[in-house]
Protein backbone atom coordinates (compact mmCIF):
# COMPACT_ATOMS: atom_id res chain seq x y z
CA UNK A 1 0.00 0.00 0.00
CA UNK A 2 1.65 3.47 -1.13
CA UNK A 3 0.99 6.68 1.26
CA UNK A 4 1.00 10.06 0.24
CA UNK A 5 1.89 13.19 2.15
CA UNK A 6 -0.34 14.68 4.13
CA UNK A 7 2.07 17.54 4.96
CA UNK A 8 -0.15 20.57 4.36
CA UNK A 9 1.42 24.29 4.72
CA UNK A 10 0.03 26.77 7.46
CA UNK A 11 -1.34 29.18 4.69
CA UNK A 12 -4.92 27.92 4.12
CA UNK A 13 -5.28 27.97 0.09
CA UNK A 14 -2.41 25.29 0.36
CA UNK A 15 -3.12 21.66 -0.30
CA UNK A 16 -1.49 18.32 0.86
CA UNK A 17 1.77 17.70 -0.42
CA UNK A 18 0.90 15.08 -1.95
CA UNK A 19 4.40 13.31 -2.83
CA UNK A 20 4.61 9.30 -1.79
CA UNK A 21 5.36 9.40 1.62
CA UNK A 22 5.87 6.76 4.65
CA UNK A 23 4.43 6.23 7.78
CA UNK A 24 6.02 8.45 11.21
CA UNK A 25 4.57 9.36 14.53
CA UNK A 26 0.82 8.59 12.92
CA UNK A 27 1.25 10.40 9.81
CA UNK A 28 2.61 9.85 6.55
CA UNK A 29 5.13 11.89 5.27
CA UNK A 30 7.62 12.31 2.28
CA UNK A 31 11.29 12.64 2.48
CA UNK A 32 11.15 16.70 2.52
CA UNK A 33 8.53 17.33 5.24
CA UNK A 34 9.84 13.74 7.15
CA UNK A 35 13.00 15.57 7.82
CA UNK A 36 11.64 18.81 8.47
CA UNK A 37 9.68 17.55 11.23
CA UNK A 38 12.46 15.80 12.71
CA UNK A 39 14.12 19.19 12.60
CA UNK A 40 11.26 20.78 14.39
CA UNK A 41 11.14 18.58 17.00
CA UNK A 42 15.37 18.29 17.68
CA UNK A 43 14.86 22.42 17.47
CA UNK A 44 12.05 21.64 20.49
CA UNK A 45 14.49 19.42 22.62
CA UNK A 46 17.27 21.75 22.45
CA UNK A 47 15.60 24.84 23.30
CA UNK A 48 15.16 24.26 26.80
CA UNK A 49 19.00 22.88 27.34
CA UNK A 50 19.89 26.14 25.44
CA UNK A 51 17.97 28.56 27.91
CA UNK A 52 18.96 26.87 31.22
CA UNK A 53 23.14 27.73 29.68
CA UNK A 54 22.02 31.07 29.37
CA UNK A 55 21.34 31.27 33.14
CA UNK A 56 23.72 28.59 34.54
CA UNK A 57 27.25 27.74 33.85
CA UNK A 58 28.45 24.43 32.38
CA UNK A 59 29.66 23.34 35.93
CA UNK A 60 25.94 23.47 37.35
CA UNK A 61 24.42 20.74 34.95
CA UNK A 62 25.82 16.77 35.47
CA UNK A 63 28.12 14.76 33.28
CA UNK A 64 30.17 15.67 30.00
CA UNK A 65 30.29 16.77 26.63
CA UNK A 66 32.84 15.73 24.99
CA UNK A 67 34.15 16.35 20.98
CA UNK A 68 35.56 12.80 19.47
CA UNK A 69 37.69 12.85 16.33
CA UNK A 70 36.41 10.18 13.95
CA UNK A 71 38.70 8.00 11.24
CA UNK A 72 36.79 9.84 8.57
CA UNK A 73 38.20 13.29 9.76
CA UNK A 74 34.66 14.40 11.20
CA UNK A 75 34.12 15.03 14.82
CA UNK A 76 31.06 14.13 16.77
CA UNK A 77 29.86 16.25 19.61
CA UNK A 78 27.99 14.18 22.24
CA UNK A 79 27.44 13.95 25.90
CA UNK A 80 27.49 11.33 28.64
CA UNK A 81 26.35 11.46 32.44
CA UNK A 82 29.84 9.94 33.57
CA UNK A 83 33.58 9.36 32.99
CA UNK A 84 33.00 5.52 32.92
CA UNK A 85 30.28 5.92 29.97
CA UNK A 86 32.06 8.29 28.19
CA UNK A 87 35.34 5.93 28.01
CA UNK A 88 32.77 3.07 27.07
CA UNK A 89 31.15 5.60 24.36
CA UNK A 90 34.54 6.05 22.84
CA UNK A 91 35.46 2.21 22.54
CA UNK A 92 32.20 1.50 21.24
CA UNK A 93 32.69 4.40 18.22
CA UNK A 94 36.36 2.57 17.65
CA UNK A 95 34.24 -0.38 17.14
CA UNK A 96 32.14 0.58 15.10
CA UNK A 97 34.57 2.42 12.62
CA UNK A 98 36.72 0.34 12.76
CA UNK A 99 39.57 2.26 13.80
CA UNK A 100 40.63 4.48 16.48
CA UNK A 101 38.64 7.67 17.96
CA UNK A 102 40.49 10.15 19.20
CA UNK A 103 38.82 12.82 21.73
CA UNK A 104 39.68 15.95 21.19
CA UNK A 105 38.10 17.80 24.31
CA UNK A 106 35.91 16.98 27.21
CA UNK A 107 34.23 19.89 29.19
CA UNK A 108 31.41 19.58 32.06
CA UNK A 109 27.52 20.13 31.48
CA UNK A 110 26.43 17.06 29.95
CA UNK A 111 23.27 17.75 27.46
CA UNK A 112 23.01 20.93 28.27
CA UNK A 113 26.52 21.73 26.83
CA UNK A 114 25.93 19.53 23.92
CA UNK A 115 23.29 21.26 22.96
CA UNK A 116 25.50 24.62 23.22
CA UNK A 117 27.62 23.45 20.68
CA UNK A 118 25.54 21.56 18.56
CA UNK A 119 23.58 24.97 18.22
CA UNK A 120 26.97 27.35 18.38
CA UNK A 121 28.78 24.74 15.54
CA UNK A 122 25.37 23.93 13.66
CA UNK A 123 26.84 25.59 10.40
CA UNK A 124 29.44 22.59 10.31
CA UNK A 125 27.31 19.93 10.87
CA UNK A 126 26.62 16.91 8.22
CA UNK A 127 23.39 15.49 7.21
CA UNK A 128 22.29 12.09 8.30
CA UNK A 129 22.46 10.56 12.15
CA UNK A 130 25.52 10.52 14.38
CA UNK A 131 25.84 14.12 15.68
CA UNK A 132 28.34 14.61 13.42
CA UNK A 133 30.27 17.66 12.30
CA UNK A 134 32.58 19.07 9.73
CA UNK A 135 36.23 19.51 11.33
CA UNK A 136 37.48 22.94 10.37
CA UNK A 137 38.89 26.03 11.95
CA UNK A 138 36.21 26.60 14.32
CA UNK A 139 36.22 23.71 15.77
CA UNK A 140 40.12 23.11 15.89
CA UNK A 141 40.46 26.61 17.89
CA UNK A 142 37.81 25.80 20.12
CA UNK A 143 39.37 22.77 21.30
CA UNK A 144 42.97 23.93 21.25
CA UNK A 145 41.17 26.57 24.13
CA UNK A 146 41.18 26.64 27.36
CA UNK A 147 37.29 28.05 26.56
CA UNK A 148 34.33 25.94 28.06
CA UNK A 149 31.83 27.44 25.91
Amino acid sequence: MSLTCSWINDKSDEVACGLEGNFYNHQALCEAHLQDTKDRVENLKRSAALQSAKIHGYDKFPGFCYFALLPDGCVKIGYSNTIDLLNNRIKVLSREYKAPVVPLKIISGGFIAEAVMHDRFKHLRLPGNGERFQYGPDIAEFVASDDLE
